[in-house]
């Protein structure tokens, strides 16, 4: 089965308030817009989730609410997944590997470091310093199950970036 992953970091957020958690920081207006843009690239290269699991912080889910809308995936579907808050790249391949094998195409909606790290780790070939805000990398490739996506180093890679 074709299997489609597209990670994505969360957009600009604002900076914290004086007693703000992290956690609850929010997108800026650059954020919104850039959420926005990213999802109407995605709809552009015809990529549509069939799941959006997502880090329960507020500047996650507004991203992926944003990108949601304009994939016309409803957001009360949206997944959220506590342990992709502050998490390592396992927490991240383990989400995705909790997702049924009849899930064609998955989005992932997470935090620097763990993202970076994650999409440097998909394919031998592709390699990026720091993921962007808003940045997407999109991988595809053949599998029968989504353990085996992680593990099958040959993918397709399609990286975007909302401002280019």
């Amino acid at each position: 089965m074709k299997r489609t992953l597209v990670a994505i970091r969360h957009a600009k957020a604002s900076n914290p308030k004086w007693g703000e958690e992290d956690y609850d920081r929010r997108l800026n207006e650059t954020g919104e817009t850039e959420a926005e843009t990213m999802g109407e690239k995605l709809a552009k290269l015809d990529i549509k989730p069939s799941i959006i699991v997502c880090s329960p912080a507020k500047r996650t889910k507004q991203t992926a609410k944003r990108i949601a809308k304009k994939l016309n995936y409803s957001e009360d579907d949206i997944i959220y997944i506590k342990n992709l808050y502050h998490c390592e790249v396992q927490q991240i391949n383990d989400a995705i590997i909790s997702v049924s094998n009849e899930v064609g195409c998955m989005f992932i909606v997470a935090h620097n470091p763990a993202i970076t790290t994650f999409v440097n780790q998909l394919a031998p070939h592709f390699e990026i310093d720091n993921m962007p805000t808003c940045g997407a990398v999109i991988a595809t490739a053949e599998s029968d199950t989504w353990q085996q996506f992680l593990q099958y180093s040959p993918k397709d890679i399609i990286f975007q970036q909302p401002g280019k």
